[in-house]
């Protein structure tokens, strides 16, 4: 028979294995009122930064639509008044008239008689007006400028402003950009 000898070993008390199992637990269950409260503070804080990031991504693209819309009225009324030619442009320096929109057309929607009257465009929810000049830059070079400014059809609160400027040199006097700024001969 062989010896084998055993490590002594205490007896196990299980008094002390719950002592030990409940260290750092009060024995409850459940939360406390206090940490229920700050939970609900800490979700509510959660919730309003959230819902602030959606609504200003929203405002973000309606006005980015805004002036989209904006841009495309401004460059069609630009290329409408480029249309017609250097001479033509050239007999109507000193012109700074209001622009009638209602001609750009396109992108209108029915309007009421008096926005037609005032020669405004009412599109997508906005009412767009604007003003137009032709002046004397150079010999030879005009300055044609649009600015177009727009509101809100509903409230009737100021949308925002656009001004866009084009040069345009007489066709006869033979300059070109690149002799103009040194470039010579390609």
């Amino acid at each position: 028979m062989g010896c084998r000898s055993r490590a002594p070993t205490a007896p196990v008390n299980s008094e002390v294995v719950k002592v030990v199992a409940s260290i750092g637990r009060t024995g409850r269950r459940g939360f406390s009122l206090t940490e229920i409260l700050v939970a609900s503070v800490l979700f509510g804080l959660i919730g309003v930064a959230l819902f602030e990031l959606l609504s200003s991504g929203a405002r973000s693209a309606a006005v980015a639509s805004e002036h989209q819309l904006a841009t495309m009225l401004t460059a069609r009324t630009m290329d409408q008044l480029l249309s017609v030619g250097y001479y033509t442009l050239n007999e109507a320096v000193g012109t700074d008239e209001e622009l009638d929109l209602a001609q750009v057309g396109g992108a209108g929607e029915a309007g009421t008689q008096a926005e037609a009257e005032a020669s405004r465009l009412v599109a997508d929810g906005f009412v767009f007006g604007g003003r137009y000049s032709i002046e004397r830059a150079d010999t030879g070079l005009l300055r044609l400028s649009v600015r177009l400014s727009w509101q809100r059809k509903s409230d009737g609160k100021q949308g925002g402003s656009l001004a866009v400027v084009r040069y345009l040199a007489n066709p006869a006097a033979g300059i070109s950009v690149r002799e103009s700024f040194g470039g010579g001969q390609a």
